[in-house]
C-alpha cells in the first residue's frame, strides 16, 4: 500500500494470498516494512484517545484531516488533493480513533492533470508531514475555529505521569512513522493481541481494492 509504486499491487496481493492458510480462525498480524532506500507514496497514520477526548467526534477529526490536507496542497503545494488516489482505512475502537491514509497523487490547480506523489523514501514524506502541521498551527492561529483545531487532542496520561500533570496536546497526525524501515499494518489485518482489524472506511473503496479481486 505505502512503499514501492512500481509494483503490481494485484500480482503482490495474491502472491500474499497463496502464503496464507486457508480458513485461519485467527487474525492476521502482517506489515510491510517500509524500506528507508525505497521509494513510497504519502502515508498518515492518524489516531487519538477517545476516552480523553470524549467531544472530538470521529468523523469531525476525519473531515479535518482531509480539509487540512487539501488546503496546505492547495495553498503551499499549488496542487489539488486528488481524492480519487487517496485511500483511508480505519481500525478503530470505542477507546481509540485510528485511521491510516495513502495518498498517490494530487492534480495541478484547474486542471485535470494527474501529478504522482511518490517520495525518494519515507523521510521526505515526514518533511512534508512537518510542513503540514506546521500549516495546521498557523491556520488555528489565525482562525481558532477553523477545521485545524480537531487535528489536535489530549495525549492519554501515561503510566508513569503523575496524576496532577497537566494534560499534554499532541498532534493527531503521529509525525514518528517515517522512521528507517518502518513497518506499517497491511489491510485487513490487526496489531498482536488486538482484534480491529484495518478496513477501507468506504465501501466503494474496498471493492476496488485488488485484495477484493482475489
Amino acid at each position: 500500500l505505502c512503499c514501492a509504486p512500481e509494483c503490481d499491487p494485484h500480482n503482490s496481493f495474491r502472491s500474499l494470498n497463496n502464503r496464507l492458510p486457508e480458513n485461519a480462525k485467527d487474525p492476521a498480524h502482517l506489515y510491510e516494512v517500509i524500506l528507508e532506500s525505497q521509494p513510497c507514496w504519502w502515508y498518515f497514520d492518524v489516531e487519538y484517545s477517545r476516552k480523553t477526548n470524549p467531544d472530538l467526534d470521529p468523523d469531525a477529526a476525519a473531515a479535518a484531516f482531509r480539509q487540512t490536507l487539501s488546503g496546505f496542497c492547495r495553498d503551499r503545494l499549488g496542487a489539488e488533493l486528488d481524492e480519487s488516489s487517496m485511500l483511508e482505512m480505519i481500525s478503530s475502537t470505542p477507546d481509540k480513533f485510528s485511521m491510516h491514509a495513502v495518498i498517490k497523487s494530487l492534480r495541478r490547480l484547474g486542471t485535470q492533470q494527474e501529478q504522482p506523489l511518490a517520495f525518494a523514501n519515507n523521510a521526505q514524506a515526514g518533511l512534508l508531514v512537518r510542513e503540514l502541521m506546521s500549516y495546521a498551527r498557523s491556520l488555528r492561529r489565525e482562525r481558532p475555529d477553523s477545521c485545524a483545531r480537531h487535528l489536535f487532542a489530549v495525549a492519554p496520561p501515561s503510566e508513569a505521569a503523575h496524576a496532577a500533570s497537566r494534560p499534554q496536546e499532541v498532534s493527531i497526525i503521529d509525525e514518528t512513522v517515517y522512521s528507517r524501515n518502518r513497518c506499517f499494518r497491511l489491510i485487513f489485518n490487526s496489531k498482536f493481541g488486538k482484534q480491529a482489524a484495518l478496513r477501507m472506511s468506504a465501501p466503494g473503496q474496498a471493492r476496488q481494492h485488488p485484495t477484493a479481486q482475489m
